[in-house]
């Protein structure tokens, strides 16, 4: 497989779902075209400069992993936020920003049962999975990290 599928498969999945990854995800396939090896690296690094990982010291977040190929050591076993901001993804699953930056993706086609404002609680499951329940009731969603 080429050099430039291979990143790009690679970057997609990371990029599909932020707030910003259109323009992102636009500058990495402009790369594709780019067939001198030197100036297509660089072309990647450029268009994926603002997806860096945190800098060195900063604590793991919750469900950090899915964003990584390693998991974090010393990641807190929940998280407490408040929603921020709700959208749907081109295939209907719900995108959940949280007050810290954070952005959840929804795992199921359930109907949405929470709303902007409301406090979750994101926690840890089987096999890596999260699931992120209401304070205000008794629903389980379950969710993965996309940013």
């Amino acid at each position: 497989m080429h050099p430039a599928r291979i990143a790009a498969a690679t970057l997609l999945p990371l990029l599909a779902s932020a707030g910003a990854a259109a323009d992102t995800l636009e500058s990495v396939m402009a790369c594709r075209g780019i067939t001198a090896a030197t100036a297509r690296l660089a072309c990647f690094d450029a268009a994926t400069a603002s997806t860096a990982p945190p800098a060195p010291g900063t604590p793991p977040a919750l469900g950090s992993e899915q964003l990584s190929l390693t998991p974090p050591e010393g990641a807190p076993d929940r998280l407490r936020a408040v929603i921020t901001g709700l959208r749907q993804d081109r295939d209907g699953r719900w995108l959940f920003t949280l007050d810290n930056g954070q952005v959840w993706l929804q795992r199921e086609d359930d109907p949405l049962r929470i709303g902007i404002g409301e406090t979750v609680t994101v926690r840890p499951g089987a096999f890596g999975s999260y699931s992120m329940v209401p304070d205000s009731r008794p629903t389980r969603i379950k969710v993965r990290r996309v940013q």
